[in-house]
């Protein structure tokens, strides 16, 4: 489990550091409504979205209902309180006493759902997910200065803000 912990915990630690980056350089939280293309999520959800995972995981461990944060993410302060509020979460976690749940069952409606074991579900949080989406974002967000991003197929193009 200190692998699962440690990997979350590089993940926060990463994001917090590229959202200090772009901090510094925009001078402002208006790079927060960013997005890479008309279809994504701003910045800020994409934030949220990213940490939903060692969220999800530190609430799972604990027995909790399993609910997801607000996505709405208004100030750098805010996204950075939020990134250490759940890695002081992750190191709460007593690794030497803490087991993993024996199983996890997700339903999806009527008769629809599925179950897999708690160490599936923990190998399932491995997986990188939104970390390199937002590393893109935050380089064609430095760009975004020059009012230049990527598009879907990543050629050059001009950066739309609009809230989602």
């Amino acid at each position: 489990m200190n692998d699962i912990i440690e990997l979350f915990e590089t993940r926060l630690l990463t994001l917090s550091q590229l959202i200090d980056q772009a901090s510094s350089h925009f001078g402002s939280d208006d790079f927060l409504r960013l997005r890479l293309i008309d279809d994504m999520f701003p910045l800020a959800t994409q934030i949220a979205f990213t940490c939903n995972q060692p969220h999800n995981f530190v609430q799972w461990l604990r027995g909790e209902e399993v609910t997801n944060l607000d996505p709405e993410i208004a100030t750098v302060g805010e996204a950075q309180q939020l990134m250490s509020t759940i890695r002081s979460a992750l190191a709460s976690i007593d690794t030497d006493t803490a087991e993993l749940p024996a199983g996890k069952r997700l339903d999806f409606g009527p008769e629809r759902y599925v179950e897999f074991s708690g160490r599936e579900r923990a190998a399932g949080s491995r997986e990188p997910t939104q970390v390199p989406e937002v590393a893109c974002q935050r380089t064609c967000a430095a760009s975004a200065h020059d009012g230049l991003g990527l598009d879907d197929s990543g050629t050059p193009s001009r950066w739309r803000s609009s809230g989602r």
